[in-house]
């Protein structure tokens, strides 16, 4: 079965589901990641399926960051 595992947060956010994602494709499964674009690496690193969705958080918290 195809499962699309997505949330948008930061890397404590991502790590949960990247073990979730080993379960499942332990158990037979298919896990796609869809999560913000710079986890790309780390999911394909894994064997993963990724789509990236939203902005980039790094590039976010910079721009909050110089803001301030």
């Amino acid at each position: 079965m195809r499962i699309v595992l997505t949330n948008f947060g930061t890397t404590g956010d991502f790590q949960p589901f990247l073990a979730l994602a080993v379960a499942l494709r332990q158990r037979g499964h298919e896990p796609i990641l869809a999560f913000a674009p710079h986890f790309e690496a780390w999911a394909r690193k894994f064997g993963f399926a990724f789509a990236p969705i939203g902005p980039d958080l790094r590039q976010v918290q910079q721009e909050i960051n110089l803001a301030w």
